[in-house]
């Protein structure tokens, strides 16, 4: 409030699936996300539903993301944003996937 964001311009991620949810519960009116590492879902798909209740994204490790993990996530009216995704290839195959938007930290290498 004090820096007077602008709300679609934002978007509060964090790995604690908690927070998260305490920050729906509040109203604060912000797009959220979940995080999702790559060690903790490798073997399982998360709780779309579940996740879809408080945030508006799911954000997983790049390579967890696969055609089904996309409709899952999309069958229950969540975006998907994969995170470190800092090379060309990585970020071409995740596009083809029907990803929502990708997360970088070198976004000139995907683009340039």
């Amino acid at each position: 409030k004090q820096y007077e964001l602008n709300k679609n311009q934002v978007i509060i991620q964090s790995f604690d699936q908690n927070f998260i949810k305490q920050l729906y519960l509040k109203h604060y009116g912000y797009r959220l996300g979940v995080l999702l590492s790559k060690k903790r879902y490798w073997y399982k798909m998360p709780s779309f539903k579940k996740i879809a209740e408080y945030a508006d994204y799911v954000n997983p490790h790049y390579s967890l993301v696969t055609e089904a993990f996309m409709k899952k996530a999309h069958d229950y009216g969540l975006k998907v944003m994969p995170y470190t995704v800092n090379e060309k290839r990585q970020a071409i195959k995740l596009i083809r996937i029907g990803v929502d938007g990708l997360i970088s930290d070198k976004p000139h290498r995907l683009f340039c």
